[in-house]
């Protein structure tokens, strides 16, 4: 008996006792001495029966639910055909540790699953969008399911937080700033980026994705004492002078790359996020506001704007020189925008701040791009994000060429 079927069953026992006593004296005026006997044998079949229902509805919360798919043999010849046919940065290899995570994702973990795939909508477009900018695996951007399971607000024992995970002195190495008001290990856009600045030297270091994603999660110096004890740059030497739990890291990221291209063949239904909180649009905000006030300028319920904005702790996006970065549905940033015209907040958006400042605290600078020039290079040149340039500019491609004239506004 589990402790929780134990404590239902004592309490039943209690309740049955104190009903007895309860009817004990009207049973003593009542009725013959036959009679107490034969009803209080009733009352206690009675409340056998309601123990064993109590006790088998709590095993049937906790027991598998009927409907878990199954795995068979068959199964597991498709996973490896399937894997064989997929794109990926790293060697796709089906052993025993891939086989217990895809086991997970698609059988008695396929709730959780569903719910981590239909966050895959809010969050991969902007995986996406950085990891074209760095020129990095598009398939790079599942590395958040492991991490995190895709829960911004993950939080692991040894003080990692975010989507991906960082610890408190490698995010402020990245430029991530943790404090009262803010955690940017939570914000989606700095976050990634940085996690994908920290990919690209990884790989740069490594010359491979195997060790660089290894060293992802146990760190460069780590990796760096594996190749030296092993005596190679081959993952599949390295792996063994590696932590437990980095070898078991890799087969994960294989096993959530495999889960999130190939659910819908094991029957796994995305639990998808309301249609609003998929067609967003971001803003930089340079001025203090509340969640409360941005709630009643765009019309955006308080609780969407958290679980798009979770990097603010106190509901408040603090001024800063910096910029903080604001997520909110479309048609909510509409109504914001057409507000901010005529408010003193500033913002990314050059045309809103003139409209509300004269344009007195942003400087419009042209530049010819040059041969080699990228909008990653471009934009740390002049101080700001990648997302501004293409808004400056109206462009969505991460395309530039030699000779095209790009508007910077700079402070």
């Amino acid at each position: 008996m589990t402790p929780s079927s134990r404590s239902a069953f004592g309490n039943a026992q209690k309740f049955a006792f104190r009903t007895a006593a309860r009817y004990e004296q009207r049973l003593l005026k009542l009725f013959t001495m036959q009679q107490q006997i034969t009803f209080l044998l009733f009352l206690l079949c009675a409340f056998t029966l309601t123990v064993s229902a109590t006790e088998t509805t709590i095993y049937k919360t906790f027991a598998p639910a009927e409907d878990v798919p199954s795995w068979t043999e068959k199964d597991e010849a498709l996973v490896k055909d399937r894997l064989q046919m997929m794109l990926s940065p790293v060697n796709l290899k089906f052993d025993k540790h891939t086989k217990e995570y895809i086991q997970a994702y698609t059988t008695y973990g396929y709730r959780g699953a569903e719910k981590m795939l239909g966050k895959t909508a809010l969050y991969f477009p902007t995986f996406e969008e950085y990891l074209r900018e760095y020129n990095l695996p598009q398939q790079l951007k599942y590395l958040p399911m492991v991490e995190s399971g895709l829960n911004p607000h993950a939080a692991s024992g040894a003080g990692a937080v975010g989507l991906w995970q960082f610890m408190p002195e490698t995010a402020k190495e990245a430029g991530l700033t943790i404090g009262t008001y803010t955690d940017e290990r939570k914000d989606l856009n700095k976050s990634t980026e940085a996690a994908v600045r920290h990919l690209k030297y990884m790989h740069e270091t490594f010359g491979n994705w195997e060790l660089a994603i290894a060293a992802y999660n146990c760190g460069a110096g780590t990796v760096r004492k594996a190749i030296r004890l092993s005596g190679s740059r081959k993952y599949s030497r390295v792996k063994n002078f590696l932590p437990r739990e980095t070898q078991k890291y890799l087969p994960r990221f294989v096993a959530a790359s495999y889960i999130a291209e190939n659910y819908h063949f094991h029957g796994l239904r995305p639990e998808m996020p309301d249609y609003n909180l998929l067609m967003t649009s971001t803003v930089k905000l340079y001025s203090s506001m509340t969640f409360r006030k941005i709630a009643g300028l765009s019309g955006v319920d308080m609780q969407d704007i958290q679980l798009l904005n979770p990097a603010y702790n106190r509901g408040v996006i603090p001024a800063s020189s910096r910029g903080h970065y604001l997520i909110l549905p479309e048609i909510g940033m509409t109504r914001l925008e057409n507000h901010l015209k005529y408010s003193n907040v500033k913002t990314n958006n050059p045309t809103l701040n003139a409209a509300s400042s004269g344009g007195q605290n942003l400087r419009k600078v042209s530049y010819t791009v040059k041969s080699g020039d990228t909008l990653g290079t471009l934009a740390s040149a002049f101080k700001c994000d990648v997302k501004e340039v293409k808004t400056w500019n109206g462009i969505s491609s991460n395309r530039i060429f030699a000779g095209q004239e790009l508007m910077f506004f700079v402070r």
